[in-house]
């Protein structure tokens, strides 16, 4: 199901910064936050933030912001809707954060490393 605005952004971006995927790095992860905040922040704009529509905005090649959403899409943390008609008569993807963000990005970590996915009490 997909909403505008996200309930709980600090508890899945916490989980995020101490999600271990394999091969991922922490600039990785820090991406995956800005990625997940500017998501958050275009829709309580009344936007609908597209891979493109980031891209612009970073001045970055459209296949870094297809990358990051293809990879957090793949953890259950947001889906990409197509919409018709979205920019001058073209349909995109508008991306979202998915309701269950959080259980389905736990439950992929659990599945691919074996290990539950916390935030320890300092964070």
């Amino acid at each position: 199901m997909t909403q505008t605005q996200f309930r709980d952004l600090d508890k899945l971006l916490r989980l995020i910064a101490v999600s271990l995927f394999p091969d991922e790095t922490a600039s990785t992860r820090l991406r995956q936050i800005a990625f997940l905040n500017l998501i958050d922040l275009e829709h309580r704009q009344g936007a609908k933030p597209t891979a493109r529509s980031m891209s612009r905005l970073f001045s970055a090649p459209p296949s870094q912001m297809d990358s990051l959403a293809i990879s957090l899409e793949a953890k259950g943390v947001i889906e990409r809707v197509q919409t018709p008609a979205l920019t001058k008569g073209k349909p995109g993807k508008v991306l979202y954060i998915r309701e269950d963000a959080i259980e389905a990005l736990a439950a992929q970590y659990f599945k691919i490393t074996g290990n539950s996915l916390d935030i320890p009490a300092a964070l």
